[in-house]
């Protein structure tokens, strides 16, 4: 699995990028027709829209702060008859978490903090890679990293290269609210676990099926993981000094927690859709997608200056000094970050 190191403007004149219609023409005055980077999920049945620009600087604060004094709660765990209200707001629902790794297993986590069952589909013959990630591989339940993810779920195994299986798997759907899977693109079809035929048993399901690239265009179905949808998002450009003969990144896999918690999010907006409307739906969240929509000031930083956004080294526009300097001695350094004339 390989990916680009892109800087800003080539992700943005990516086929894939322009295939799926990532950035939008939004015609706001300030930023005109520049690549405005829009939401990394696609709903097939409620639109996500950007409506309106960002206001500018004091433009709504009197009618917000009325807003914010309206709504000032009560406190928390505070519940209408006085009782503490322990925020299991999705019990009674379960989720199918049909997916591997961090993305969707850890979303599925968060629904079950929020109070669903949530059922993990497993294979013993090619176990989640995260099971491996064990002080002894042969023990595959003392996976730390896995445990952690996949908190509070239930598991079965199932072989779903079988007609059996895959019976099975159709049937634990047919009695759920929520499937969410992050696969490799095209493998759910191979296995008739994809929204269509799921629709087919339980025609109200809210099916999430996030991949590296997201559903269509010419990576739809390429391998990925958090460090290369980072490096195709231009995160891995940014995070180095401007003089660096070589990329630098992080050793951290983003965008994957971003990633679940946007998912979880998304579930739970189609949740809403679904107990106003009685309408299941389709998401598609590609997990690039996810990385660049956090960065939208700096796709829009080269068109709107004539400057295109670069690796920034330690530098920051609100800190200075800020960075990391050599002191006396043999690889020692200090990190002095000072932010305001108070603190220096």
């Amino acid at each position: 699995a390989v990916a680009p190191v892109n800087t800003m403007e080539e992700f943005a004149s990516e086929p894939q990028t322009r295939r799926r219609g990532f950035f939008l023409d939004t015609g706001f005055p300030l930023v005109k027709g520049a690549p405005f980077a829009g939401p990394p999920f696609k709903f097939s049945k409620t639109r996500a829209e950007v409506r309106r620009p960002a206001p500018l600087p004091g433009e709504h604060q009197g009618e917000m702060l009325e807003e914010l004094k309206r709504l000032q709660p009560r406190g928390p765990g505070a519940a209408e008859d006085g009782e503490v209200d322990h925020g299991n707001i999705l019990a009674g629902i379960r989720v199918i978490n049909l997916g591997v790794g961090a993305v969707v297993p850890e979303a599925c986590t968060l629904l079950g903090d929020l109070g669903a069952e949530v059922i993990k589909l497993e294979s013993r013959a090619n176990l989640d890679f995260l099971r491996k990630a064990s002080p002894d591989p042969t023990q595959p339940n003392r996976a730390w990293v896995f445990n952690t993810e996949c908190r509070g779920q239930r598991s079965v195994a199932l072989n779903l290269a079988t007609t059996r299986g895959r019976e099975i798997a159709l049937q634990l759907m047919a009695a759920a609210d929520v499937v969410a899977e992050n696969n490799r693109g095209g493998v759910v079809e191979t296995w008739g676990l994809d929204y269509e035929a799921v629709k087919t048993v339980k025609p109200d399901i809210i099916y999430l099926s996030s991949q590296g690239y997201g559903r269509g265009g010419p990576l739809s179905n390429s391998v990925a993981f958090g460090p290369l949808n980072g490096a195709f998002a231009g995160v891995c450009y940014l995070w180095n000094h401007a003089d660096a003969p070589y990329p630098a990144s992080c050793t951290l896999n983003h965008p994957d927690h971003v990633a679940s918690r946007l998912g979880a999010v998304v579930i739970l907006a189609a949740l809403h859709h679904k107990s106003r409307t009685g309408q299941g739906q389709f998401i598609d969240m590609s997990q690039a997608e996810v990385a660049a929509y956090l960065l939208g000031e700096f796709y829009l930083e080269g068109p709107l200056t004539g400057r295109a956004a670069g690796p920034p080294g330690n530098r920051v526009p609100y800190a200075a000094p800020h960075g990391v300097y050599r002191c006396q001695g043999e690889d020692r350094w200090v990190a002095i970050a000072v932010v305001g004339d108070s603190a220096w």
